[in-house]
């Protein structure tokens, strides 16, 4: 039989070891965030796509010569421009800079469970619907400089699916490190 203070002592270190592992768990997840993050792109009109990308522009401060992760966070959002035309999204693509783990996170419920991969834009009762996701791209960073990369967008659109035609959307972005 167990006493109550060898309860109390798992119980602690029960604790203790569950603490660990978060903090763990969110180290090993996600780097730190930058000091700046800046800029966009929308497309509000063009290709039939209202296309909409917050942080473009991103400033990082090292406080080592090691490398160190950063998390770059990114808001997409996409709609059709108007309900009744055809938009698929085929692709979306993080370039240019090398990264270690990409995160989409919906942020509505028309986004729930959906990837950008072969991804119809919804429209309902005659209203083009918006889809929301946060990205987060962890990227480890060694020396200082300003690196260059690009999110590409490939989409298929028309007003009607027979003819559609198919797109690429490349977004600059710009890392400085410091």
């Amino acid at each position: 039989m167990i006493s109550k203070k060898h309860k109390l002592i798992l119980t602690a270190v029960s604790v203790l070891v569950l603490i660990g592992l978060s903090v763990t768990a969110l180290a090993v997840a996600g780097g730190k965030k930058p000091s700046v993050q800046t800029g966009g792109y929308e497309n509000l009109i063009a290709d039939r796509i209202e296309i909409k990308l917050e942080n473009t522009d991103f400033v990082l401060k090292k406080s080592s010569a090691d490398a160190e992760k950063f998390t770059l966070t990114f808001f997409l959002s996409l709609k059709k421009t108007q309900a009744d035309f055809y938009a698929l999204v085929d692709s979306f693509d993080f370039y240019g800079i090398s990264y270690d783990s990409i995160v989409f996170t919906a942020l509505n419920e028309e986004s729930e469970g959906k990837t950008l991969d072969g991804l119809i834009l919804p429209a309902e009762n005659g209203q083009a619907k918006e889809m929301k996701w946060q990205i987060d791209v962890t990227c480890s960073f060694v020396g200082k400089g300003s690196y260059e990369g690009k999110i590409k967008l490939m989409h298929t659109t028309g007003i009607t699916q027979d003819t559609s035609q198919q797109k690429i959307t490349e977004i600059p972005v710009t890392v400085t490190v410091d």
